[in-house]
């Protein structure tokens, strides 16, 4: 098992979903860094889902939080807007800590790993 651990603010507000009748919290977790001398930006971006214990963070999950999650790392295959094939990092999250943002919120959740 892979395990990954990331830092970073959410790029929207998270979302419930269900899909074949699981129930699961899906966000997305980006970091940027600057490179310099050219001062040019570069974002990474993992999508996240966690399918236990969110319920109580739903409301604090907003664009901007800054966030601590922990988890099993997987890869995807899928075809973008523009027709070609991408790759991406998929996080399936056991740990979630609230480190701040809209709302300067603190909090983290116990789960069972999945």
């Amino acid at each position: 098992m892979l395990k990954l651990v990331i830092i970073g603010n959410l790029g929207a507000d998270a979302e419930v979903k269900n899909e074949n009748g699981n129930r699961f919290l899906s966000f997305r977790v980006a970091d940027t860094i600057m490179l310099k001398p050219k001062q040019e930006q570069i974002t990474t971006w993992v999508s996240c889902s966690k399918n236990s214990n969110f319920d109580n963070l739903v409301p604090y999950l907003k664009k901007g939080t800054k966030v601590y999650c922990s988890g099993r790392l997987t890869t995807r295959i899928y075809v973008g807007h523009d027709g070609n094939n991408h790759a991406g990092l998929n996080l399936l999250v056991n740990e979630l800590v609230l480190c701040g943002g809209k709302n300067d919120s603190t909090e983290k959740v116990d789960n069972a790993p999945f």
